[in-house]
């Protein structure tokens, strides 16, 4: 048993996934509004510099006010900061592109205003190609006809998947919540996907990471070796990761699942 970048013994994770709060809350999916707000540098230097060695990556609206000296920061301490729950048009994300976002969590579309259709954050992600991205490949957050077009137009290289899933992932129950026990959003399950109890928005994934493979091959008809990169090396290789996990080869982590031929995880090692 080794020891993760958080200190604890036992499953080796790259470090914690901040989703938040510095998003924007028109965006804010299932996300609760009264926890999002602008990036204050009182606020963050505080907290960046006591948990650096533990954040992984940092999702954050870069037409934010503040977003993009935070994402200056957070690029020179290595952290991924991705661009997410955003409004953001072409030349805002190019902007922050150039402040250190790379990486697209979760792609969203083209934005209007006043009539005129604007290139959002997903036509941004495809005419930048510094910018890498995940998708919800669950069929359900994108349904198999955009998972195979997001996979034609950036490459296995580019994107990769990623099952957003919350806490009831892989159970057989039709209600959850997001949050604690005590405060937390109630939410349903149906048709395969967490949704607020209003049925408004989708409140998570609670999807498996093979079900993703499953749902490229046998929906989006992704070649199997391409769908199993997009699960393994590529995001790897998005979070710097890729010189230790990602793939079989020797001098890496053993760290592999065996899937069936049904594509279901049969072991894990």
């Amino acid at each position: 048993r080794v020891k993760s970048r958080l200190g604890e013994e036992g499953i080796t994770a790259p470090g914690i996934h901040l989703e938040g709060p510095y998003l924007n809350p028109e965006q804010k999916g299932a996300i609760n509004e009264a926890f999002i707000r602008p990036p204050r540098r009182a606020e963050y230097e505080p907290f960046v510099q006591k948990y650096a060695g533990a954040i992984a990556r940092w999702t954050i609206a870069p037409e934010l006010n503040g977003a993009l000296e935070l994402g200056d920061q957070l690029n020179r301490l290595g952290v991924l900061v991705s661009v997410g729950h955003s409004n953001a048009v072409y030349a805002q994300v190019k902007e922050a592109a150039e402040h250190g976002f790379r990486h697209v969590t979760h792609l969203s579309t083209i934005t209007r205003k006043n009539g005129f259709r604007y290139a959002g954050v997903l036509e941004s992600t495809f005419c930048l190609p510094q910018l890498t991205a995940e998708i919800i490949a669950d069929g359900c957050h994108l349904p198999p006809e955009l998972i195979r077009m997001v996979y034609t137009l950036l490459g296995v290289e580019r994107v990769c998947f990623c099952c957003d899933s919350m806490r009831c992932a892989g159970e057989q129950v039709t209600r959850s919540f997001l949050g604690n026990p005590q405060s937390g959003i109630p939410v349903i399950i149906e048709d395969g996907v967490a949704k607020l109890c209003d049925r408004s928005a989708f409140a998570g994934s609670v999807a498996t990471d093979d079900r993703l493979v499953r749902t490229a091959v046998e929906q989006a008809e992704i070649p199997l070796t391409d769908a199993v990169r997009m699960m393994s090396l590529t995001p790897a290789q998005i979070m710097r990761v890729d010189a230790r996990k990602g793939s079989i080869a020797p001098g890496k982590n053993a760290d592999f699942v065996v899937l069936d031929e049904t594509l279901r995880v049969s072991s894990v090692y």
